[in-house]
């Protein structure tokens, strides 16, 4: 990475110390996001589709059924997202509220 930045900055192969820590802290950053990549990676079908819906509920902070079938219709059917959502449920990652207008809300724990 040192490399890479000294080259990047002039014509000089030469790497000094502020290429070397620049170098450790890109990577540094790089790592924060390791565990999850590789979780990624391995996961089956069924995990990342259970990712899938959770990352849609985690970034709207609460959305109802309806909103959530809407938006993740274009790969996971009704009846796999009753599915996936019994799962997150039991697993306590999400909690579920029936509104009055009979609407059911989810959000994460």
């Amino acid at each position: 990475m040192a490399t890479v930045f000294r080259v990047s900055a002039g014509n000089t192969n030469i790497i000094g110390e502020s290429e070397v820590k620049q170098g450790l802290r890109a990577l540094n950053e790089n790592e924060k996001f390791l565990p999850m990549t590789i979780k990624l990676v391995q996961m089956t079908d069924s995990g990342e589709e259970l990712e899938k819906v959770f990352r849609v509920i985690q970034r709207k902070g609460g959305i109802d059924h309806t909103a959530l079938m809407r938006q993740i219709s274009y790969c996971i059917n009704a009846k796999r997202l009753e599915e996936i959502m019994a799962s997150l449920i039991t697993g306590e990652r999400v909690d579920t509220k029936a509104l009055k207008n009979g609407k059911r809300v989810y959000r994460v724990k």
